[in-house]
């Protein structure tokens, strides 16, 4: 589930830094191009409304190998794209399916370790974190030894296919679904995939519960097929913070440099390197912060996330210096990083028997901030400047941390 988070990440991480070079090769201009970003927008949002049905359909594992695949078929529309449309659809085809696998590995680990779900989706999206720190990179080296960004986005390719193909092997001696205590990781993954004992009653998994409720596995329940609850509230406001989270992070990533170049009297080749720092503080943080899970409660992380997000901003906002600019960008980045996997994990524990719907929920949330965000301070840098227009950001970061504020679970007992 980890390998998945991160080769759903490495072709969003890498077609970024491409679009530029895709948009010389089809004689387009970069504002043409930069519609690739507008592609991934739209395919999270049409993977938060397909997931949970494609689940449904094809059981997790299924459904995780045929995103791998789907995703892989994506790659190579982008690659032998001979006008823009193609390559768009290329873009929107893998993004949909890279977060579909991204859905299905979530739900699967919350599932198989209730008891430390904020760990291992710490893990999970640190791995992604990191193939976003190196993807990059690797495709620069491709680049500067004369092979091309093609070479580098094609390692997509094979990896979607040995995803696929180690997904299509089932080890015939493996514990099925009654088996919950001795093996959960298999039968998280598994438990879509039982047919049905009664045709009125569609299995959805096991049930997570919190640490503090219970100190052992939980048995798979069922709900009537044709029944459809309301979403919680507080759920709602979850995916607020969600938003929250991935607009500050997107609007920083697409805009920072711009600033940078206002503010400071670095070179371009300067400030384009240093805005991996924010991407690097996010790795890091999600590599320690997944520690730290294991000893702090989720809401004091997540509001000193927002705290120290909201620190390194305004570091970066203000100062002239580029070195210290490019400490607040790590700092915005390290309080940023934990707080998207832990409101995973809370809106896990308020929709216990629905871990996959409220996974697929993030994924709308992302596209919608992805793809209003960043357009918007753009737009408004264009009427009171950039620098003045950043202001958007720690407002943004206010209302993330005031809906964490207001779905702070009660305490145990």
């Amino acid at each position: 589930m980890y390998a998945a988070n991160g080769v759903a990440a490495f072709f969003v991480y890498s077609v970024g830094p491409a679009t530029p070079l895709i948009a010389g090769d089809l004689q387009v201009s970069t504002q043409s191009a930069a519609l690739h970003g507008t592609a991934m927008a739209a395919a999270l949002l049409m993977a938060g409304g397909i997931a949970t049905p494609v689940i449904g359909r094809w059981g997790r594992r299924g459904a995780l190998a045929r995103a791998m695949l789907t995703m892989g078929a994506g790659v190579v529309l982008v690659l032998v794209a001979p006008v823009l449309v193609v390559s768009l659809l290329g873009a929107f085809v893998a993004g949909c399916a890279g977060a579909i696998a991204a859905i299905v590995a979530n739900a699967t680990l919350a599932d198989a370790h209730p008891q430390t779900a904020p760990t291992v989706l710490s893990e999970a999206n640190a791995t992604a974190a990191w193939v976003g720190l190196f993807a990059p990179l690797l495709m620069g080296v491709f680049l500067a030894v004369g092979l091309g960004w093609r070479v580098g986005l094609a390692l997509a390719v094979p990896m979607c296919l040995v995803m696929a193909w180690s997904l299509s092997r089932r080890d015939p001696d493996a514990p099925r679904a009654g088996d919950v205590a001795s093996a959960p990781e298999e039968v998280a993954l598994e438990s879509h995939d039982q047919p049905e004992v009664n045709p009125g009653v569609e299995p959805i998994g096991p049930v997570v519960v919190p640490a503090a409720q219970s100190s052992v596995a939980t048995t798979p329940t069922s709900v009537p097929a044709g029944e459809r609850r309301p979403i919680p509230r507080a759920v709602w406001m979850v995916m607020v913070a969600v938003a929250a989270a991935a607009g500050a992070e997107f609007a920083v990533n697409y805009w920072g440099s711009t600033l940078l170049l206002a503010n400071t009297s670095a070179s371009t080749a300067a400030v384009t390197a240093a805005m991996s720092a924010p991407v690097a503080g996010i790795a890091v943080g999600r590599t320690i912060g997944a520690r730290l899970a294991l000893r702090l409660p989720a809401h004091l992380l997540m509001v000193g996330g927002w705290m120290v997000a909201l620190v390194g901003f305004l570091a970066f906002w203000q100062v002239g210096a580029l070195p210290m600019a490019v400490a607040g960008l790590f700092l915005t980045g390290l309080g940023l990083s934990m707080i998207f996997p832990l409101l995973l994990d809370r809106a896990v524990l308020l929709m216990p028997d629905r871990s996959d719907r409220a996974m697929a929920m993030a994924m709308p949330s992302v596209g919608l901030a992805i793809g209003i965000a960043p357009y918007g301070l753009g737009a408004l840098a264009g009427q009171v400047g950039v620098v003045s227009a950043f202001l958007v950001v720690p407002l943004i970061m206010i209302v993330g941390l005031g809906a964490v504020l207001v779905t702070r679970p009660a305490p145990p007992g």
